[in-house]
Protein backbone atom coordinates (compact mmCIF):
# COMPACT_ATOMS: atom_id res chain seq x y z
CA UNK A 1 0.00 0.00 0.00
CA UNK A 2 1.42 3.43 -0.49
CA UNK A 3 1.61 6.04 1.73
CA UNK A 4 -0.19 9.13 1.20
CA UNK A 5 1.71 12.58 -0.01
CA UNK A 6 2.15 15.13 3.05
CA UNK A 7 -0.16 17.81 3.26
CA UNK A 8 1.07 20.85 1.69
CA UNK A 9 1.43 24.24 3.37
CA UNK A 10 -1.39 26.57 3.41
CA UNK A 11 0.86 29.28 2.22
CA UNK A 12 3.58 28.69 -0.01
CA UNK A 13 6.95 30.41 0.43
CA UNK A 14 6.48 33.44 -1.97
CA UNK A 15 3.20 34.16 -0.07
CA UNK A 16 4.72 34.49 3.31
CA UNK A 17 7.94 36.22 1.93
CA UNK A 18 5.38 38.94 0.72
CA UNK A 19 3.31 38.74 3.83
CA UNK A 20 6.28 39.56 6.23
CA UNK A 21 8.21 42.20 3.76
CA UNK A 22 4.96 44.34 4.17
CA UNK A 23 3.81 43.09 8.28
CA UNK A 24 7.41 44.68 9.10
CA UNK A 25 7.09 47.72 6.99
CA UNK A 26 10.41 50.65 8.19
CA UNK A 27 9.42 53.52 10.64
CA UNK A 28 8.14 56.36 7.75
CA UNK A 29 6.10 53.72 6.44
CA UNK A 30 4.44 52.93 10.21
CA UNK A 31 0.51 53.69 8.82
CA UNK A 32 0.95 51.36 5.79
CA UNK A 33 2.00 48.15 8.72
CA UNK A 34 -1.00 49.56 10.83
CA UNK A 35 -3.34 48.88 7.68
CA UNK A 36 -1.85 45.91 6.51
CA UNK A 37 -3.00 44.21 9.97
CA UNK A 38 -6.17 45.79 10.57
CA UNK A 39 -7.02 44.44 6.87
CA UNK A 40 -5.19 41.11 7.65
CA UNK A 41 -7.26 40.48 10.95
CA UNK A 42 -10.62 41.84 9.04
CA UNK A 43 -10.12 39.33 6.51
CA UNK A 44 -9.13 36.69 8.72
CA UNK A 45 -12.41 37.15 11.36
CA UNK A 46 -14.36 37.33 7.62
CA UNK A 47 -13.04 33.84 6.91
CA UNK A 48 -13.74 32.39 9.89
CA UNK A 49 -16.77 33.62 10.34
CA UNK A 50 -17.83 32.01 6.34
CA UNK A 51 -16.22 28.62 7.61
CA UNK A 52 -18.58 28.33 10.59
CA UNK A 53 -21.70 29.50 8.90
CA UNK A 54 -21.07 26.51 6.55
CA UNK A 55 -20.54 24.55 8.99
CA UNK A 56 -23.29 25.02 10.70
CA UNK A 57 -25.52 25.39 7.44
CA UNK A 58 -24.27 21.93 6.59
CA UNK A 59 -25.78 20.55 9.85
CA UNK A 60 -28.79 21.77 9.46
CA UNK A 61 -28.80 20.76 5.84
CA UNK A 62 -28.41 17.26 7.04
CA UNK A 63 -30.91 17.94 9.69
CA UNK A 64 -33.82 19.59 7.44
CA UNK A 65 -33.49 16.75 4.76
CA UNK A 66 -33.85 13.82 6.99
CA UNK A 67 -37.02 15.72 8.26
CA UNK A 68 -38.28 16.27 4.89
CA UNK A 69 -37.36 13.08 3.51
CA UNK A 70 -38.66 11.17 6.77
CA UNK A 71 -41.85 12.65 6.42
CA UNK A 72 -42.96 12.04 2.84
CA UNK A 73 -42.88 9.45 0.75
CA UNK A 74 -40.40 8.71 -1.70
CA UNK A 75 -43.28 7.09 -4.24
CA UNK A 76 -46.90 7.26 -3.41
CA UNK A 77 -50.01 6.01 -5.19
CA UNK A 78 -53.55 7.17 -5.23
CA UNK A 79 -56.01 4.98 -4.35
CA UNK A 80 -59.29 7.15 -3.38
CA UNK A 81 -61.36 5.15 -5.72
CA UNK A 82 -60.46 1.66 -3.87
CA UNK A 83 -61.80 0.10 -0.65
CA UNK A 84 -60.12 0.01 2.28
CA UNK A 85 -59.46 -3.62 1.86
CA UNK A 86 -58.20 -2.92 -1.95
CA UNK A 87 -55.70 -0.60 -0.29
CA UNK A 88 -54.55 -2.79 1.93
CA UNK A 89 -53.59 -5.20 -1.11
CA UNK A 90 -52.12 -3.16 -3.18
CA UNK A 91 -49.80 -2.32 -0.22
CA UNK A 92 -49.03 -5.88 0.69
CA UNK A 93 -47.99 -6.42 -2.78
CA UNK A 94 -45.68 -3.35 -2.89
CA UNK A 95 -44.57 -4.31 0.00
CA UNK A 96 -43.18 -7.58 -1.46
CA UNK A 97 -40.89 -5.70 -3.62
CA UNK A 98 -37.44 -6.31 -3.53
CA UNK A 99 -35.93 -2.90 -2.63
CA UNK A 100 -38.99 -1.87 -0.85
CA UNK A 101 -37.94 -0.77 2.91
CA UNK A 102 -41.32 0.01 4.34
CA UNK A 103 -45.00 0.65 2.96
CA UNK A 104 -47.50 2.75 5.12
CA UNK A 105 -51.42 3.29 3.51
CA UNK A 106 -52.38 6.41 4.82
CA UNK A 107 -55.04 8.97 4.06
CA UNK A 108 -54.14 12.80 3.62
CA UNK A 109 -55.92 16.18 3.23
CA UNK A 110 -55.42 19.12 3.37
CA UNK A 111 -56.86 21.17 6.36
CA UNK A 112 -56.96 24.55 8.08
CA UNK A 113 -56.22 23.94 11.86
CA UNK A 114 -57.13 26.62 14.26
CA UNK A 115 -55.50 26.77 17.97
CA UNK A 116 -54.52 29.41 20.65
CA UNK A 117 -56.24 32.24 18.16
CA UNK A 118 -53.88 30.96 15.16
CA UNK A 119 -54.90 29.90 11.85
CA UNK A 120 -52.86 27.96 9.57
CA UNK A 121 -52.87 25.52 6.64
CA UNK A 122 -51.46 21.87 7.46
CA UNK A 123 -51.37 18.58 5.72
CA UNK A 124 -52.95 16.01 8.24
CA UNK A 125 -52.56 12.08 7.73
CA UNK A 126 -54.47 9.30 9.03
CA UNK A 127 -51.79 6.63 9.81
CA UNK A 128 -52.43 3.52 11.50
CA UNK A 129 -50.96 2.70 14.92
CA UNK A 130 -48.66 0.29 13.98
CA UNK A 131 -47.15 2.60 10.95
CA UNK A 132 -45.82 5.19 13.17
CA UNK A 133 -42.95 3.54 14.26
CA UNK A 134 -41.49 3.58 11.18
CA UNK A 135 -42.06 7.28 10.89
CA UNK A 136 -38.07 8.62 11.64
CA UNK A 137 -39.44 12.04 11.99
CA UNK A 138 -41.42 10.97 14.67
CA UNK A 139 -39.05 9.39 16.86
CA UNK A 140 -38.15 11.24 20.55
CA UNK A 141 -40.60 13.71 20.52
CA UNK A 142 -41.06 14.69 16.76
CA UNK A 143 -44.57 15.71 17.54
CA UNK A 144 -44.57 17.82 20.32
CA UNK A 145 -41.62 19.57 18.15
CA UNK A 146 -44.09 19.77 15.07
CA UNK A 147 -46.52 21.16 17.48
CA UNK A 148 -44.27 23.36 18.92
CA UNK A 149 -43.39 25.31 15.45
CA UNK A 150 -46.44 25.38 14.81
CA UNK A 151 -47.53 27.16 18.18
CA UNK A 152 -49.67 24.61 19.40
CA UNK A 153 -49.45 22.63 22.55
CA UNK A 154 -49.70 18.88 23.44
CA UNK A 155 -51.88 17.97 24.70
CA UNK A 156 -54.00 20.73 23.62
CA UNK A 157 -57.18 21.21 21.64
CA UNK A 158 -57.32 21.64 17.89
CA UNK A 159 -59.46 22.37 15.46
CA UNK A 160 -59.53 21.14 11.84
CA UNK A 161 -61.65 22.40 9.10
CA UNK A 162 -61.54 20.48 6.09
CA UNK A 163 -62.98 18.71 2.66
CA UNK A 164 -63.83 15.72 1.44
CA UNK A 165 -61.59 13.41 2.81
CA UNK A 166 -59.39 10.58 0.17
CA UNK A 167 -57.16 8.61 0.09
CA UNK A 168 -53.49 7.79 -0.45
CA UNK A 169 -50.73 4.83 -0.59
Amino acid sequence: MSELPAAAAPFGKLERTLAWRYLRAKREHGGASLISVISFVGIFFAVAALIITMSIMSGFRATLLDALLGGQPHVYGVVASYTEEEAEQIAETISLIDGVSSVSPYIEEYVLVTANGRKTGAAVRAIRQEDLATMPFLKDGGEAAIAAAAGFSVPGMVMTISPPVSSSL
